[in-house]
């Protein structure tokens, strides 16, 4: 019944944290990994519009400041605030086309202005993501994942030839080799020590393959200060909400709504990979990183930059090391920032050949290409479902590969040439379909206690005579909410809050039922893991006191009972509320 199933067994969970000198080994390799990506992306979008060295200065000093910062604060959950586990932002690519036109047309203070917009719009999204429960499942997710891998490979296949024209015909395919011989070799065969810096040990000797090819650039070395706080190319506080503002507003947020998607698939893979057993997945997770990325996409409006969104390399990261420690998530935090103040030690990283980075990125992109089919598959979607995401990956690499030709600008035809882009679209809009063809459902809202049984069975047994379903799936459904009303009545009665309120909506879909009860949320453990305890008992219960009070032994018979019953059980912790469906197959077609 639970929908995570653990990729491999990590070696420390989230709350657990590596020896001392281990955890910061694997903070610097962390870090050392993520320093040049969000050091380049405001470099290249700066340099394109013709700014300053101080203005480009203070860019790449913001851009790793507020990075830096979101990863700790993922680090923890205070609040609706953070995932509480290793998750590693990064300045968001898709948006720097609308990045370039907002600084040409308004200037830094434009773009601060749409950025900080766009910060507040996913932050009011996320708040209320259960209103896209149906929309967002680990199926659509994984898909989503996919489609991120699929937008990155043209780009990464482009810069293995990506070398100086003067530059030896051997240097590209040498550094390649080097490099993808060491890193693979060390993550397939490797073990330990040698598999968790087998990414960094790659990159290193594909860059002294390109010293001694001389495609190395060192120039950036060279040019950077040692230490400075460039606040020279801060233009200062200040937000202009002219012309350029409110034509580029919706793109900027479609392009908040595109991260909150990615950012739900990134928050759905790394709770897969960072337990060793498996647990249902925890949505007040999804919220507090959606939040934590959305407050620092605000951050950097603030400095004038560009927005932020959530990268997989936490996810890969655990593949790798075997570490789900959010402990290394602070270090690479606290590391992120200190490189910000220390411009030499990331233009370093800037000059490493284009050869070598493409390498290290296929690494890190082939198991998140896998993780996100095993979502997909594991998550069992029916055809409905199956349709829209297939429809999505193939819409997805048409526009990606430039064979679906479309009649508008340069700059909105350059975004939709995106498989993430395009195929998210896809997804969003047939979801949307999808949807409303299910049909009307109907609902009653009710007291959350044993005294509503009576209403609860007669909303049921019109709800049957209305679909035309026999005597006998009436009866299914009606036991499956009696026990689910027993378990959750329980529930919240052991929190001590008095009478809460149920909402209890029908839909169908041939002979099968999708029973949804949504409450207010309350600290309660997951279905999903109470009714696969009952299956596999073992580390996963600990904590659970079941079969010592007539209420345990009760709340445990109603879940075997519900077990027996329904077909599926999900349920979906939010910050403001709990829902859990239970799809319900007619007894004439199990």
């Amino acid at each position: 019944m639970t929908s995570a199933v653990a990729s491999s067994a990590p070696h420390y969970e989230p709350h657990e944290s590596p020896p001392p000198l281990e955890a910061l080994s694997l903070g610097v390799q962390s870090a050392l990994l993520v320093v040049a990506p969000i050091a380049l992306f405001p470099i290249v979008l700066f340099s394109s519009v013709g700014a300053s060295d101080s203005e480009v200065a203070w860019a790449v000093f913001a851009m790793l400041a507020v990075n830096g910062g979101v990863t700790i604060a993922q680090a923890f959950r205070a609040g609706p605030i953070g995932a509480g586990m290793l998750v590693i932002p990064y300045p968001s690519p898709t948006a720097i086309p609308f990045c370039i036109i907002a600084l040409e047309q308004g200037g830094a203070s434009t773009l601060a202005a749409l950025v900080i917009s766009s910060g507040l719009f996913q932050i009011a999204l996320s708040m209320r993501l259960s209103l896209t429960r149906r929309l967002v499942t680990p199926a659509i997710s994984g898909a989503v994942l996919i489609l991120l891998v699929i937008t990155v490979v043209p780009v990464v296949f482009e810069a293995l030839s990506d070398v100086p024209d003067d530059a030896p015909a051997a240097a590209a395919p040498v550094c390649i080799l080097v490099t993808f011989a060491l890193t693979m070799g060390l993550l397939l065969r490797g073990s330990g020590v040698w598999r968790v810096w087998s990414a960094l040990i790659g990159i290193v000797a594909g860059s002294v393959a390109g010293v001694a090819f001389g495609i190395y650039d060192f120039g950036p070395v060279r040019e950077a200060p040692a230490a400075g706080l460039p606040l020279d190319g801060w233009a200062g506080p200040g937000l202009s909400f002219g012309a350029a503002y409110w034509s580029l507003l919706p793109a900027f947020l479609f392009l908040a709504l595109l991260s909150l998607l990615q950012g739900t698939s990134i928050a759905l893979s790394i709770q897969r990979v960072s337990w060793r057993v498996p647990r249902a997945m925890d949505y007040r997770r999804v919220q507090g990183l959606s939040v934590g990325a959305a407050l620092g996409t605000l951050f950097a409006g603030l400095a004038a930059v560009m927005p932020i969104a959530t990268s997989p390399r936490g996810t890969v990261f655990v593949q790798q090391t075997g570490c789900a420690a959010r402990s290394i998530g602070v270090i690479t935090g606290v590391l992120l920032i200190a490189a910000a103040f220390f411009p030499k030690s990331w233009s370093l990283l800037i000059g490493i050949p284009a050869p070598v980075t493409a390498i290290f990125i296929v690494a890190m992109l082939s198991p998140l290409m896998v993780e996100g089919m095993k979502m997909i598959v594991q998550d069992a979607p029916n055809y409905r479902s199956g349709l829209v995401i297939g429809s999505a990956l193939l819409i997805g690499l048409g526009f990606q590969t430039g064979l679906v030709p479309l009649p508008i600008g340069d700059i909105w035809e350059s975004l939709s040439h995106r498989a993430l882009t395009a195929g998210g679209i896809t997804l969003v809009l047939m979801l949307i379909v999808a949807e409303f063809n299910r049909g009307r459902r109907r609902t009653i809202r009710t007291e959350l206690s044993m005294d509503a049984l009576t209403q609860v069975n007669r909303f049921l047994e019109d709800v049957s005579r209305g679909r035309g379903w026999d005597p006998r799936m009436t009866g299914r459904l009606q036991a499956v909410a009696e026990e689910t009303l027993i378990t959750l009545s329980q529930a919240w009665d052991d929190t001590g809050a008095g009478p809460g309120r149920l909402i209890l909506s029908v839909g169908g879909d041939g002979p099968a039922a999708e029973l949804e009860f949504v409450k207010a949320a309350a600290d309660t453990r997951n279905l999903e893991d109470c009714i696969a305890l009952l299956t596999n008992p073992g580390p996963q219960g600990e904590g659970l006191d079941m079969g010592e009070s007539e209420s345990d032994i009760g709340r445990d018979a109603s879940l075997r009972l519900l077990r027996h019953y329904a077909t599926s059980v999900t349920h979906r912790q939010y910050h403001d509320i709990e829902v859990i469906e239970v799809r319900v197959v007619s007894p004439g077609s199990d």
